[in-house]
């Protein structure tokens, strides 16, 4: 939340101050250091793409999860009448292993981004004793300074480690709000003029007088008749798909 983001922004004041420091002290290690950091950040470039893909194809799997339960308990009397229960139960596995092939592949790619960001920080530091060593014994650089160089080079890595840190969340977040944006986008594909009648404060009766309606070109209602009074209870039945909720829809005019 908006504490990670003041983190990040703290390691970035550092890591700037930092930079000036070591570009001061040794200016060679510190190309080395970068030329590191560039790495971590090509790698963290594309394991960014992967995550968010692979994050995207477990929201689709588990939303299609999400469905199949509500078909099943919306249809719970049609599926015992039909003997539909194993059908929708073999559906409901290779949905599951589905998802969770998803949800193993994406803490992979993530595992990935944490053990990487490892290995090179470690990188940094033999590469800082390695290259500080060989200064020193050429009496380049003393021990005070290799090690006030590792702490300074600590100070410079620091938002990549606290962005790795966070970057399943951050991947997730960005997941939701291209999906959001999609939304948001979705063109409207049914047309509404709002001039329907304005409906009284009290309606005598509700009539479908051949009613028919399609969704683009699958047909779901034909030349439907009925009458609704007050003072009584109508029940519409039917299977799945047969038109009870659009039905419902057109009565309220969200279609």
């Amino acid at each position: 939340g908006v504490d990670s983001v003041i983190s990040v922004g703290m390691a970035g004041v550092k890591a700037a101050a930092a930079l000036v420091i070591l570009f001061g002290m040794n200016a060679p290690l510190l190309a080395v250091v970068l030329g590191i950091q560039g790495i971590m950040a090509l790698i963290q470039k594309k394991v960014n793409e992967k995550s968010s893909k692979s994050i995207q194809e477990v929201r689709a799997v588990a939303g299609n999860l999400a469905n199949q339960n509500e078909a099943y308990l919306s249809n719970l009397m049609n599926l015992v009448l039909t003997n539909g229960k194993e059908t929708l139960l073999n559906q409901y596995i290779k949905n599951e292993r589905a998802y969770a092939k998803k949800c193993v592949r994406t803490d992979c790619i993530l595992g990935v981004s944490q053990t990487s960001f490892q290995i090179l920080a470690r990188l940094v530091t033999a590469a800082t004793f390695l290259i500080g060593g060989l200064q020193g014994a050429a009496g380049g650089m003393t021990v005070g300074e290799i090690m006030a160089f590792m702490e300074y080079t600590a100070f410079l890595i620091g938002p990549v480690r606290s962005v790795i840190s966070m970057n399943s969340q951050i991947q997730q977040t960005k997941v939701s709000l291209e999906r959001i944006e999609g939304l948001l986008h979705t063109p409207v594909a049914i047309r509404q003029n709002n001039r329907g009648l304005s409906v009284p404060g009290r309606v005598d009766t509700l009539q479908f007088a051949d009613v028919s309606f399609a969704y683009e070109t699958k047909p779901v209602l034909e030349k439907v008749r009925f009458t609704l009074t007050p003072g009584r209870v109508f029940c519409f039945m039917g299977n799945s798909g047969g038109g009870k909720t659009t039905i419902v829809n057109l009565l309220y005019r969200l279609w």
